[in-house]
């Protein structure tokens, strides 16, 4: 529920208060989740307050967020949440970006990503997006990749600039959760 979300941000907020980084694990009502898996929740449910499955909470947060607002967002699909992207840089102070999304915001960068995926037909608008808001949208710097995306798959670091032939990025590295918990970290003091 919302209410169980706003409960979990703040215990968010004041375990990265305390410790500097995310926690491994965050409790929402009585299911327990990884923080990455969390991260989408709320990115889901901001997603379906956008798209119309609104309270008044997420009118609250999406109309007057407090300051600093940061936004986190992932997944492989950029062309759904492009327009989320659009409406969401105009207000946010940062937006952290992982996933099919960052490699196509990376891409628009000229990152040669290998296998790694990103949309293609989203490459020119991330592209304007980061000639008009380069200081706000903050990007992977590593991450952790493979040769195919199954269960079971071995996982190898690499940095952005440095993708080996073979390589689909699957995941941000720990430089890349560093970079984004001294953004996150911001929210709190």
């Amino acid at each position: 529920s919302i209410k169980d979300l706003i409960a979990s941000s703040k215990t968010v907020k004041k375990y990265i208060s305390s410790n500097g980084k995310l926690p491994s694990t965050v409790k929402v009502g009585d299911a327990s989740f990884k923080t990455a898996d969390y991260l989408y929740l709320v990115s889901k449910a901001i997603i379906n307050l956008k798209a119309g499955k609104k309270s008044d909470i997420s009118i609250k947060i999406l109309n007057n967020p407090n300051k600093p607002y940061v936004v986190i967002m992932g997944g492989a699909k950029m062309n759904d949440k492009i327009k989320i992207i659009d409406k969401l840089i105009k207000k946010a102070d940062y937006i952290l970006l992982g996933g099919g999304i960052a490699n196509t915001f990376l891409k628009a960068l000229d990152y040669d990503l290998k296998k790694s995926i990103y949309d293609e037909e989203s490459v020119l608008h991330a592209k304007n997006l980061l000639e008009k808001y380069k200081e706000k949208i903050i990007l992977p710097v590593d991450g952790y990749g493979s040769t195919d995306y199954s269960d079971n798959l071995s996982v190898s670091y690499c940095n952005i600039d440095d993708i080996k032939d073979d390589i689909m990025i699957l995941d941000i590295g720990p430089k890349t959760l560093e970079l984004f918990s001294k953004y996150i970290k911001d929210i709190t003091n």
